[in-house]
C-alpha cells in the first residue's frame, strides 16, 4: 500500500480541532506528526516496565531516563501500540489463536491462563474504545475494542494522574494508536498514572465508573428504582426532533373511489401491496390518497394543512413506542402501583441510571447469596433495529464499561428462564420469538387490533445461560445473521401441536389471548397521554407495528408470562409475505377501505 504522509499545515488543517479540544499543547504537534508519519514509536528511550514486588504477573510503566520528563519538553509526547482490536462479539473467536490467548493473558494479568472465559472477563479491566462508521450504514457508529500493547496497558489508575492518553485514527496509514502525553512533570522512577474515570467529576458516577478497578458498594446511599425517562426528558426529544402536531379537522370519510382504485406513494421500496385491483402504485405525494413513509414523518402539522385528506401510516409522537428508552418508560407508568408490570422486564437507562443499576445489580448479587438468583442483564441501542449493538452479559465490570461507547444504551433484566422449542431438525431445544403485528387504527377512542398471523423466529443452537457472546444461541432474528443462511422457518401449522405436545396442559390460544391482553395494556399505556408524553391522535393516522415478545416461565410456576421486547415502527414484512402472500394487501384493505377486520384476519383487541 502506497502511503502518502501529509505535510504539517494539512496535519493541522485536519486534525488540530480535534487535538485541540483533548487540551494537548500546541508545542507538541510537530513532534507528533513526525512520529505518526515516522510510525516512530520510542517509549522505551523513556519508560520501562516494571514487576510489581507485591502481585506477581503485575507490571507498572515507570519513568527509566534519568533525567525525568517535563511535560513541557516537545519531545514529550508518544505513540503506544494496540496489541488486539476487536468486536466485542469476536473475542472469543480472536483468542481460539493459541499465541495471542497466551499473549493477551499475560497482558491482562492472567499468565499461564488457558480458559477462554477467564481471559475474556478479565479484559474487561484493561479494554478501551472507540467507534468507526458501520459498514452497513454510514449513520451508525460501530464500537471496536482494543487492548493496549504491554507497556501502555501497565499504566495504571491513580486520581491524580500524570498522564492521558487518547486512541487515534491515522488515515493516510490507515492505522490506530494511541497518543500519550504528559500532564504533570515525572521524575526517575514514577509511576506512569491515568485516571480511567475520564476526568468525571459526579462523585457518584465516579465511583461507578471506577468500580472495575476499586471496590465500592452503592446498595448504602442510591435508591435503586428505575424510571428509564424523566419528565423533562419527553419535552427535550421532542423539541429535538422538531416534530409538529397536526392540526384539529377530520378526515372524509372513506368512500369508494371512482376509478375504483386508491393511490399509494411510498417514499421506499416496500415488498408485498400486490393487489393492483384496489391499490395503485404512484410517484408523486400530491397524487396519492395514502402516504407510506418509511422514515418517520416529523412535520404533521403541515401535512395536516396541506395535505388535509391524505392518510398517513404514522401517528403523531409515535417515537415514544419505538424507541427502546421511551418504550420502558410508558410501560412502566401503565402499571397501577408504578412498579414494573408483569410483561416487562426491569430496565435502566445506562446514560442516566448508572448508580440505579449498580445499586440494583450489587442487591440481587448479595440476594445470590443466599438463595438463587440470576443476574443476568441485557444492553440495547435506544434506537437499533437488527440485532446491532446488543449485549449480554452477567459481568457487572462489562456493562459499566460498555457505557463508554458513543451508542445510548438501555440495560435490561436478561429473561434467563425462557419456554423453549424442541426443533427436531437440530435436536436441541432453542429460544423462540413471537412477532405479532398490530394495527392502530385510531388513538381516541383507542381502536387496535392484531394479526392472525404470528411470527415465530427461532435461535439455532441449545438454550444456556452461559456463552452470551454466541448471537444464535441467545438470539432468535436470524434474518440478518451470517446473510440469513441459517434462518428456520417453522409454520404455525408445524408449530402450534408440537408446542401443545411438548407442553400438555398449554393451548396456543391461551398463550395468544394472553399475550395480546399484555399488547393492549402497552398500547393503553401509550396512549394515555397526550404528546410529547403519548402517542397524539389524528384522523388521517393509521399504522401498522410489530410487538416482538419472548415467553418465560413464572417464578416457581408452571404458568407462561409473556414479556414484551419491543415495538418496532414499518416493519419489514418481506418473510411475511413469503407466508402469506396477501398480507400487506389485506393490512392496506383495513386501514384504507371499508373492509372489516374478519375480513382481513385481523382481531379487535381494543376492549
Amino acid at each position: 500500500m502506497e502511503i502518502t504522509n501529509l505535510d504539517f499545515g494539512a496535519f493541522m488543517e485536519i486534525y488540530g480541532g480535534l487535538f485541540a479540544g483533548y487540551n494537548i499543547p500546541q508545542n507538541l504537534m510537530k513532534t507528533l506528526h513526525r512520529k505518526l508519519n515516522n510510525e516512530e514509536f520510542n517509549t522505551g528511550e523513556y519508560f520501562s516496565l516494571i514487576a510489581d514486588n507485591e502481585k506477581a504477573g503485575k507490571y507498572h510503566s515507570a519513568v527509566t531516563c534519568e533525567e525525568g520528563l517535563e511535560c513541557s519538553d516537545e519531545e514529550a509526547i508518544f505513540l503506544v501500540d494496540h496489541a488486539v482490536t476487536y468486536e466485542v462479539n469476536n473475542a472469543r473467536q480472536l483468542l481460539e489463536n493459541a499465541d495471542l490467548l497466551h499473549r493477551v493473558a499475560n497482558i491482562v494479568g492472567c499468565p499461564d491462563e488457558t480458559d477462554v472465559e477467564v481471559v475474556m472477563k478479565q479484559m474487561w479491566k484493561f479494554n478501551q474504545t472507540y467507534s468507526v462508521p458501520s459498514v452497513e450504514s454510514p449513520k451508525v457508529r460501530t464500537p471496536l475494542w482494543y487492548i493496549l500493547d504491554e507497556f501502555g496497558s501497565a499504566i495504571h489508575h491513580c486520581d491524580e494522574a500524570n498522564v492521558m492518553m487518547i486512541p487515534f485514527y491515522y488515515q493516510p496509514r490507515q492505522m490506530s494508536y494511541s497518543i500519550l502525553w504528559l500532564l504533570s512533570d515525572v521524575e526517575y522512577g514514577d509511576r506512569l498514572v491515568r485516571d480511567f474515570s475520564f476526568n468525571e467529576k459526579d462523585p457518584t458516577l465516579r465511583r461507578c465508573k471506577l468500580l472495575p478497578w476499586i471496590d465500592d458498594d452503592l446498595t448504602k446511599d442510591v435508591d435503586p428504582t428505575p424510571t428509564v425517562v424523566t419528565e423533562g426528558t419527553f419535552h427535550k426529544r421532542f423539541e429535538i426532533s422538531k416534530e409538529t402536531l397536526p392540526e384539529e379537522q377530520k378526515v372524509v370519510e372513506i368512500e369508494e373511489k371512482s376509478d375504483g382504485k386508491l393511490k399509494i406513494y411510498f417514499d421506499k421500496y416496500q415488498p408485498g401491496l400486490t393487489d393492483d385491483q384496489t391499490f395503485e402504485m404512484v410517484d408523486n405525494m400530491d397524487d396519492a390518497d395514502v402516504i407510506w413513509n418509511m422514515d418517520h414523518i416529523k412535520d404533521f402539522k403541515g401535512m395536516s394543512v396541506d395535505h388535509p385528506k391524505k392518510f398517513l401510516n404514522q401517528f403523531p409522537c409515535e417515537q415514544v413506542m419505538v424507541n427502546k428508552d421511551f418504550f420502558a418508560a410508558i410501560s412502566m407508568r401503565g402499571s397501577a402501583n408504578g412498579d414494573v408490570p408483569s410483561w416487562l422486564p426491569v430496565t435502566f437507562n445506562l446514560q442516566t441510571e448508572l448508580p440505579q443499576f449498580v445499586a440494583y445489580y450489587q442487591k440481587l448479587t448479595r440476594k445470590a447469596d443466599n438463595e438463587k438468583v440470576n443476574n443476568i442483564w441485557i444492553c440495547k441501542p435506544w434506537n437499533l433495529a437488527r440485532g446491532i449493538q446488543i449485549q449480554v452479559s452477567e459481568d457487572l465490570n462489562e456493562i459499566i464499561r460498555l457505557r463508554e461507547t458513543e451508542t445510548p444504551q438501555i440495560v435490561s433484566k436478561y429473561i434467563h428462564n425462557p419456554v423453549l422449542y424442541h426443533r427436531s431438525d437440530v435436536n436441541c431445544d432453542v429460544k423462540f420469538t413471537l412477532r405479532c403485528y398490530v394495527v392502530l387504527k385510531s388513538v381516541a377512542p383507542l381502536q387496535l387490533f392484531v394479526s392472525k398471523l404470528t411470527r415465530l423466529h427461532f435461535a439455532n443452537q441449545q438454550y444456556e445461560k452461559n456463552k452470551f457472546d454466541e448471537y444464535d444461541r441467545h438470539f432468535t432474528v436470524m434474518n440478518y445473521f451470517q446473510d440469513g443462511k441459517d434462518l428456520k422457518e417453522i409454520g404455525l401449522e408445524e408449530f402450534v401441536p408440537n408446542f401443545e405436545k411438548q407442553y400438555s396442559g398449554q393451548k396456543w390460544d391461551d398463550v395468544l389471548d394472553h399475550t395480546h391482553s399484555c399488547i393492549r395494556e402497552f398500547f393503553l399505556s401509550a396512549t394515555n397521554q397526550e404528546p410529547p408524553f403519548g402517542v397524539g391522535h389524528y384522523d388521517n393516522s393509521r399504522a401498522l407495528y410489530a410487538i416482538d415478545i419472548l415467553l418465560k416461565w413464572k417464578e416457581d410456576s408452571q404458568d407462561m408470562q409473556p414479556m414484551l421486547l419491543e415495538c418496532n415502527f414499518c416493519p419489514d414484512c418481506t418473510q411475511t409475505c413469503q407466508t402469506d402472500a396477501n398480507f400487506m394487501n389485506k393490512i392496506f384493505k383495513f386501514c384504507f377501505t371499508q373492509a372489516s377486520a374478519d375480513e382481513c384476519d385481523l382481531k379487535d383487541i381494543s376492549i
